[in-house]
């Protein structure tokens, strides 16, 4: 119950609590103990990071003993430092030491914006003026020195004296460029495929409606995205039936084969059929598995083949009359 409580009270205020809790050691003795936590959120995942100290190891709550055991963790992952009201570095992690190829004597004492330089340092001055009037400030930036085109996750979380008066900030750092870039490249790739020339649809594997089209094949079709999803895809490809879209289905989901060609006509919302050349294939990420179908309109070509077909035949014809 007090962990809870702990919990939802960092949340809610979003700074450094501490407290004073009893604690009993392993040989049954009893003291009282200063705890000193925080929330730190990694991979958007919440943490309640504690250290605690006897009590009367600690004199004041002034008394950094607690915060350098907090800082000096250089198992954790995230980049740790507590600034003070002037924004010069007092403790600083092995995490954040290495983030800057620079040992800890190279940071103590100096100011965060002759460290990251002024450019960086106008990106987050707002976040850190908010923090030192006593709020907890998250935020997302791109761009550090020395690695401007990296992304992190930042949190100013603001500390305090026995008075309530603001003494530092801690500044905690996540490095999240590979979920950051990996994020983009989705985006991207997302809209290659909408200005896609081929027609590419995503079925609901279990409904058999659609997920998504993309902007080729809604406009060949003259359906809006909207309308679309309210359809079973039966509906747009009149030579297919059910027990035929089955057996795709289960011959995909057994793997025992990859992609399905197919050749088939495709209906539009004013009636009119075109022939495409349609290839078929599972997808299954983090379980939800879905039927992508990638279509090429071949109606022009194959008008063309038949017209080459007719003029042959007309070519033949016309030669077998001939006579020399």
């Amino acid at each position: 119950k007090n962990k809870q409580e702990l919990t939802e009270e960092l949340k809610k205020n979003g700074q450094i609590k501490k407290m004073e809790v009893p604690f009993k050691n392993k040989q049954g003795q009893s003291s009282i103990m200063s705890l000193s936590s925080v929330l730190i959120i990694d991979e958007k995942v919440p943490y309640v990071f504690s250290i605690a100290s006897e009590r009367n190891n600690v004199k004041n709550l002034k008394d950094v003993d607690v915060d350098k055991a907090f800082l000096f963790s250089d198992s954790f992952p995230v980049s740790i430092s507590y600034l003070d009201t002037e924004l010069k570095f007092k403790y600083v992690n092995k995490t954040y030491c290495e983030l800057f190829e620079l040992n800890t004597e190279e940071l103590i004492g100096r100011k965060l914006k002759d460290v990251i330089g002024d450019k960086e340092f106008e990106k987050i001055k707002e976040f850190l003026s908010i923090s030192l009037n006593g709020k907890r400030v998250d935020f997302e930036y791109q761009g550090c020195k020395p690695f401007p085109e990296s992304y992190f996750e930042v949190s100013c979380i603001p500390t305090q004296d026995e008075n309530g008066e603001i003494i530092g900030v801690y500044f905690l750092s996540n490095d999240i460029t590979d979920k950051k870039k990996s994020k983009i490249n989705e985006i991207r790739l997302g809209e290659i495929l909408e200005q896609s020339l081929s027609e590419f649809f995503i079925f609901d594997i279990n409904t058999h409606h659609f997920n998504y089209a993309n902007r080729g094949a809604r406009e060949n079709l003259g359906y809006s995205l909207g309308e679309l999803r309210s359809h079973h895809y039966l509906n747009i490809l009149p030579d297919l039936d059910r027990i035929e879209l089955e057996e795709i289905i289960n011959s995909l989901c057994n793997k025992t084969k990859e992609k399905i060609h197919l050749k088939n006509r495709i209906k539009r919302k004013d009636g009119t059929v075109y022939v495409a050349n349609i290839n078929v294939q599972l997808s299954d990420i983090s379980g939800v598995k879905e039927l992508v179908f990638l279509a090429n309109d071949i109606t022009k070509r194959e008008e063309a083949e038949e017209q080459l077909l007719r003029a042959e035949k007309i070519l033949s014809s016309t030669n077998d009359s001939i006579v020399f």
